[in-house]
């Protein structure tokens, strides 16, 4: 897992990643409502537009995904994003890897999972062997459901 704030970092990530988030820091989304955008004709990088509702962490499924990986840039709002290391110990409630490359897992208790607060212009990145629930309350503002506008760039974890 990758996290930060704002555009692309040259000293610290790889050309394909800062051009993501060079990407995500200079697109107007106020014109994109949710959906799946077509913004890299003929490159396998799938552009989501998330608009939601955060819930508590409890009431929010734990997804990896195998073929790849994640950049969640947050436009507007915030959300707390759990996040853990797998390790194999996950037992699957939906296999979803044929239609959307996601499997979700049940809640798990003993799960070393830590809740990341992010707030516009915050960004994470998560691989295939990062277990991640998007779309939490954060609790540094009291739990309260909050919206929340995000990008969500897939591209190939390889």
């Amino acid at each position: 897992m990758i996290t930060g704030h704002g555009g692309s970092q040259p000293a610290a990530y790889s050309a394909p990643l800062n051009r993501l988030l060079a990407f995500c820091a200079g697109l107007d989304t106020a014109s994109l409502s949710e959906g799946r955008y077509d913004l890299f004709p003929g490159e396998d990088i799938i552009v989501l537009i998330n608009e939601r509702v955060t819930q508590p962490a409890g009431q929010r499924p734990a997804e990896v995904h195998r073929h790849y990986a994640e950049l969640h840039y947050v436009v507007s709002g915030g959300e707390c994003i759990g996040y853990y290391p797998e390790d194999g110990r996950n037992e699957v409630s939906a296999d979803l890897l044929e239609e959307k490359d996601t499997l979700l897992y049940r809640d798990r208790p003993d799960a070393p999972e830590i809740l990341l607060p992010l707030g516009p212009g915050d960004y994470a990145v998560f691989w295939p062997q990062d277990v991640h629930r998007p779309f939490c309350t954060r609790p540094q503002i009291g739990g309260a459901p909050e919206a929340i506008k995000k990008i969500v760039i897939k591209f190939p974890a390889e």
